[in-house]
């Protein structure tokens, strides 16, 4: 067993099922996307979600299916070995979730940056989370509000990582809508 250092990976889903006779798992990839996935990767597999006393599998088969992936891990060969991976959380390197320029940006690069509304600041992107249409990005205002404001292609004007920060234009009473502190 070894201890997850949580700065160094990331959870990205959980294993439901085992999904045959060969040993193959099914993991439901929280943000249903597989941008971070390479062949003969290394994944941190963990019985709770804080990643400890987890192992480390080499993932050698993904294939998109539903709202996940059917997946064949290293030394996994059988349904009866699979299943002893059910309900295991699914943890990957940070190093995975770094864009090159021009791709789609991962959400965790984003996080702290400071967020604008036309040249207002509203405050810095503490989380994020998505509603199966959008990812939502949560804004913490100095006033310790949280905004929840989509981050969708119309409301972008621009993201500048070398002074981490992101320029908005936001449809007038979008913030009052989305805050915490609705009265």
């Amino acid at each position: 067993m070894r201890s997850l250092n949580s700065k160094n990976w990331t959870l990205i889903g959980k294993i439901t099922k085992a999904h045959s006779l060969k040993g193959e798992l099914f993991l439901f990839v929280f943000s249903h996307s597989f941008d971070w996935y390479s062949k003969n990767m290394t994944l941190h597999l963990s019985p709770d979600d804080s990643g400890k006393n987890g192992v480390e599998k080499i993932i050698t088969f993904l294939k998109p299916h539903k709202e996940g992936a059917r997946i064949l891990l290293d030394s996994v060969s059988d349904r009866t070995e699979a299943e002893k991976w059910v309900k295991s959380f699914v943890f990957i390197s940070n190093d995975k979730l770094v864009s090159s320029p021009g791709e789609s940006l991962f959400l965790k690069e984003i996080l702290n940056f400071f967020v604008f509304d036309n040249e207002i600041k509203i405050g810095t992107v503490v989380g994020f989370y998505s509603n199966g249409d959008q990812d939502i990005l949560e804004v913490q205002s100095p006033y310790d509000e949280i905004y929840d404001i989509p981050l969708v292609d119309p409301f972008i004007k621009s993201i500048d990582h070398s002074k981490k920060e992101i320029y908005l234009e936001l449809p007038q009473g979008l913030l009052e809508i989305n805050s915490s502190k609705k009265e």
